[in-house]
């Protein structure tokens, strides 16, 4: 608690919209449309939080009504000519929160939203907020639903997430009753769990899902936030971020298994406080798992190789012996 009051102190409080294009995949590669709404942030974020979790700094303490319609409207005329055909609306809390977003903004949201002529609406929200749009739409709703880990542990104490899989399991099974997509995202590497733990945690957390009949995975490896518990772990040496060879490993075997949608655009990427392998490697890595992620096809997964993927593998060995593994330096020794 002490290190979220600290990181509230030297918020940002971001009260404009941000918006952008990029790729993802629906059932091929698209050009979606990103919109992050400067809303006063994920109410579990404001009390306390998740341990890896630092979007709640860049949250304005609080935003009119009026201002947040007016960040929207520039983002949808930036996207106007666009031709996009997947767009995700953010807030970095929950889009069916009313203390976020007023029933009558998501309306008019909503409604604004049919001039773009999209497939696809991604909107995010925490599994206790699920309910139905609140108008009829022509293009598809998709629910984003963080639900990190299917291990109530890892959930609940590690990365204290604050939800219920009972909660869950009733918001993946509304979306279905309703004809709603749903795309849940799981966590590689929370606090407190080894390299290997973590792999595996991902992977049965993976299959939970399908089990549920859940559309899409996206999964996020951890990344140092500021102000939060993982990064004073990470600053103390007992937390380091998750290797890009465990992130190829996992999407390998969650597309063997269960044969489900499975993206993971890490945040970044090959820099000391993101997913990364050693400086030789982290680019063409990444870049093979974005290729993935965009076709599903595990090709670009197979034959990738490097002197630091021997170091990987001598790790998950170990690591449980000695922990301070963590502190392992990547990079390639090698001429």
């Amino acid at each position: 608690m002490k290190i979220r009051i600290k990181g509230l102190k030297v918020r940002k409080s971001i009260d404009k919209a941000r918006y952008w294009i990029e790729k993802d995949f629906i059932d091929k590669e698209v050009k979606s449309g990103v919109i992050i709404l400067p809303t006063i942030g994920c109410r579990h974020a404001r009390n306390i939080g998740c341990t890896m979790c630092g979007y709640i700094y860049d949250a304005p303490e609080k935003i009119s009504n009026e201002k947040l319609v007016k960040e929207f409207e520039k983002a949808l005329e930036y996207f106007k000519s666009k031709e996009i055909e997947y767009l995700k609306i953010f807030t970095s809390g929950s889009f069916f929160d009313d203390e976020e977003l007023k029933p009558e903004i998501r309306k008019y949201i909503l409604r604004r939203v049919e001039e773009l002529n999209i497939r696809r609406l991604c909107i995010e929200t925490r599994a206790e907020f699920i309910k139905e749009p609140d108008v009829d739409t022509s293009y598809e709703i998709e629910y984003a639903i963080g639900l990190e880990s299917s291990n109530d542990v890892v959930r609940n104490v590690y990365i204290n997430k604050d939800l219920d899989k009972e909660v869950f399991e009733n918001a993946i099974r509304f979306c279905k009753e309703n004809g709603i997509k749903t795309k849940v995202y799981l966590l590689l590497k929370p606090p407190f769990l080894t390299e290997m733990d973590a792999i595996k945690d991902c992977i049965n957390s993976a299959i939970y899902c399908k089990k549920l009949g859940v559309d899409k995975i996206s999964i996020n490896p951890v990344n140092i936030q500021r102000n939060t518990l993982v990064e004073y772990l990470w600053k103390i040496g007992e937390y380091s971020p998750p290797w890009l060879w465990s992130l190829v490993h996992v999407l390998k075997e969650i597309k063997r298994r269960n044969n489900i949608v499975v993206v993971s655009f890490p945040v970044a990427a090959g820099k000391e406080r993101g997913i990364h392998n050693c400086k030789r490697c982290n680019k063409v890595v990444h870049e093979s798992i974005i290729k993935f992620s965009l076709s599903q096809d595990t090709k670009f997964l197979e034959g990738l190789d490097c002197c630091c993927k021997r170091l990987w593998k001598t790790l998950l060995d170990l690591e449980n012996v000695n922990r301070s593994c963590y502190n392992i330096d990547r990079n390639c020794k090698l001429s």
